[in-house]
């Protein structure tokens, strides 16, 4: 499945290249406007139609239908191939079952004490874990309400944003560290047309980028006149390798740093349920505190 926003990107072609040739993917699901450059890409494309008129849609969300379970023995069958994204490494594609993806998103609920009284506004794409997992399937499995901009959207108007926040009365944020610092220079432009209160926000997850004090400073900074509670702030470690989340910082205390070098790292704190995490040296020795390495995550 492609989103419109991913072929803006003409290097997203060569990305969908190796995930056919990793996954042996045969079947493309893309707008009509895309159909040439994915058949020449050997994809058998099938289009995605445009939003349904409005009597569908009603027709749809007034006739929920009953949820079928799956069966026990295909808990542990793929629910689907997630692609890691990159950062270290060329992409690679991730087997996720369903037991793993129920559980991952079992631990998220508990973690940030999740309920149908939640509210979720996101930007996040679809096409990373984050989005997919912490901004789309843990609302659905909840459930709870969830808001999603697209993501140009929020690049285009970080300000609106914000102002949604206010008006849906939001409890959870969840994005990069980039994103708080795109909605610091938001503030720091002036005042707003409609009053932005952000005291409802309960969890504000920074995560997918290394969390950075400055910007936790930064944007207590601003924030923080516009009623938001800093102790909502939660850095978080998560890899799509193991789904989404692996660790998240205590709910409702003050982040927590490390010296490390010239500066104060960020703690992402411990991890969460039955995960196991160890930072091991190339020979696969255990480290000990402080010192750098790879991440071993069970």
């Amino acid at each position: 499945i492609v989103s419109p926003d991913s072929m803006l990107k003409a290097e997203y072609f060569n990305f969908l290249r190796e995930i056919k040739s990793g996954a042996e993917t045969h079947k493309i699901l893309a707008l009509e406007t895309y159909r040439s450059e994915l058949v020449k890409e050997g994809f058998e494309f099938v289009s995605m139609t445009e939003t349904p008129p409005s009597s569908e849609q009603d027709k749809f969300i007034n006739n929920p239908q009953t949820p079928k379970y799956l069966p026990a023995h295909l808990n542990d069958q793929i629910a689907f191939v997630q692609f890691s994204s990159g950062s270290t490494s060329e992409p690679k594609g991730v087997l996720i079952s369903h037991t793993a993806l129920i559980e991952n998103i079992t631990q998220i609920k508990e973690s940030l004490e999740l309920s149908n009284r939640s509210i979720i506004i996101s930007w996040l794409p679809f096409f990373h874990d984050m989005g997919l997992i912490g901004s789309l399937l843990t609302p659905l499995l909840t459930p709870f309400d969830a808001h999603i901009l697209k993501p140009i959207d929020f690049i285009k108007s970080p300000r609106r944003f914000l102002q949604l926040t206010t008006k849906l009365k939001a409890t959870i944020w969840l994005g990069p560290d980039s994103m708080y610092r795109i909605l610091t220079k938001a503030i720091e432009q002036g005042p707003f047309e409609s009053t932005v209160d952000l005291s409802s926000l309960q969890v504000c997850i920074c995560g997918s980028e290394p969390v950075l004090l400055r910007t936790f400073n930064q944007f207590s900074e601003v924030a923080i006149p516009l009623s938001w509670n800093s102790m909502s702030f939660i850095p978080a470690y998560g890899q799509a390798e193991n789904v989404l989340l692996t660790a998240f910082a205590p709910l409702r205390t003050p982040i927590k740093t490390h010296k490390k070098s010239k500066h104060l790292a960020v703690s992402c704190g411990k991890p969460v349920g039955k995960s196991k995490v160890q930072i091991l040296d190339e020979n696969q020795k255990l480290l000990k505190d402080s010192e750098e390495g790879l991440v071993w995550i069970q």
